[in-house]
């Protein structure tokens, strides 16, 4: 009798077991659907890991989504590969003024997650940039600022017309030109020279 008690119990528990773990995994499969129905929905914009852009078109179980690319074209991806459209990354928004390490300037019109942007640039065509090689657009470094006149260490006078984090600025020569500046090689223009005071 008790032989029998024991091996019920024992049946009963293994069932309790075996229902508490099937309710944890459809429980755990509502949660990921769920989450996964709040993160992208029809008719949301988004951008893959290669820089694609388009709109979801239909979203499955199996964490994929049909995406209607804007380039053109359609196609099945992975939920892992898309992210929502970013209007800013790493303290750069789209539409911001910036300037490149190697002293391009433009705008930024797209922004992605894996930390880049791309860039209209005022000269012309536009790329792709990592924001770790791009900075807000300066006026003013090292004690000189935007407009102020200058003169370069040989005697060449200007008017300052654009300033980078480097520490050089772009000049404006009186003479005709423009050139890149060390401010270490620039003062700025003096009407006295001396001990005596100016006289107009």
């Amino acid at each position: 009798m008790g032989k029998t008690l024991l091996a019920g119990f024992k049946s009963f528990q293994t069932g309790l077991w075996g229902a508490y773990f099937a309710l944890a995994v459809l429980l755990g499969l509502a949660s990921v659907q769920g989450a996964f129905a709040e993160e992208f929905c029809v008719g949301e914009r988004v951008v893959t890991d290669t820089h694609y852009r388009g709109s979801i078109t239909a979203v499955y179980p199996d964490g994929t989504a049909d995406v209607s690319f804007d380039a053109g074209g359609a196609n099945n991806w992975p939920t892992s590969r898309l992210s929502t459209i970013p209007t800013a990354i790493n303290g750069f928004y789209v539409n911001e003024k910036v300037v490149t390490d190697n002293h391009y300037r433009g705008t930024i019109v797209e922004a992605y997650p894996d930390g880049t942007v791309d860039i209209i640039f005022d000269a012309g065509g536009n790329n792709n940039w990592p924001t770790s090689r791009i900075s807000t657009i300066p006026t003013s470094i090292n004690g000189f600022s935007l407009n102020d006149r200058v003169v370069t260490d040989n005697h060449y006078a200007g008017t300052i017309v654009a300033c980078y984090l480097d520490g050089t600025v772009d000049v404006s020569f009186d003479d005709g030109g423009t050139n890149n500046w060390p401010t270490s090689r620039i003062s700025k223009v003096q009407r006295c020279i001396g001990g005596g005071s100016c006289h107009r």
